[in-house]
């Protein structure tokens, strides 16, 4: 595992006002560093946050993707891609991007087969654990245990680590699912 160095670069804070095109400089620092990218989009703007974050941000993952069901197209080419989505149940509905927990598309977006990773956002301000996240995505959205396991080893398998930690943490992570 990569010590005492970068690993990633994210573009994260309010969308409103603050479009990747104002971040292009910081964006191809990043990628001439050879630095994974993560863009938050799809929350505060539309689909369109989503598009400009993948295609002049060269976004790997996207915070949020929240409204990425208002475009197909773009929900297909993500999903294709395999750019992983960083949902975050509770924050969404904090900033009323989604109704309830139970309105998220977070499922559509599983059954559609995107790579998804449960996330807080931000835990101190969402006030809400991922053990918490993992209980609204099962009480409100009807994920099953298998489900679950799914979303949690796609977490492992979309981080930005070498492909060696990858694997080791994907090997723990299968011995203590096997023990539950």
């Amino acid at each position: 595992m990569r010590t005492g160095a970068s690993c990633a670069f994210d573009v994260a804070g309010a969308e409103a006002g603050n479009p990747v095109h104002d971040h292009l400089e910081a964006l191809g620092a990043a990628e001439a560093a050879d630095l994974p990218i993560t863009i938050h989009a799809g929350e505060g703007f539309g689909a369109s946050s989503i598009r400009q974050a993948i295609e002049d941000g060269g976004a790997g993952r996207i915070g949020h993707g929240t409204r990425l069901l208002e475009d197909e197209a773009l929900l297909a080419q993500v999903r294709d891609a395999g750019i992983a989505l960083e949902i975050c149940l509770t924050s969404n509905v904090q900033t009323r991007v989604a109704a309830s927990h139970a309105d998220h598309p977070v499922r559509h977006y599983y059954d559609e087969g995107l790579t998804i990773c449960l996330c807080t956002d931000n835990r101190l301000m969402s006030g809400v654990t991922l053990t918490e996240e993992y209980e609204h995505a099962q009480h409100d959205l009807g994920f099953t245990w298998d489900d679950l396991v799914r979303v949690a080893r796609m977490g492992f398998e979309s981080a930005y680590a070498p492909d060696d930690v990858k694997a080791a943490l994907l090997a723990e992570f299968d011995r203590d699912v096997a023990g539950v």
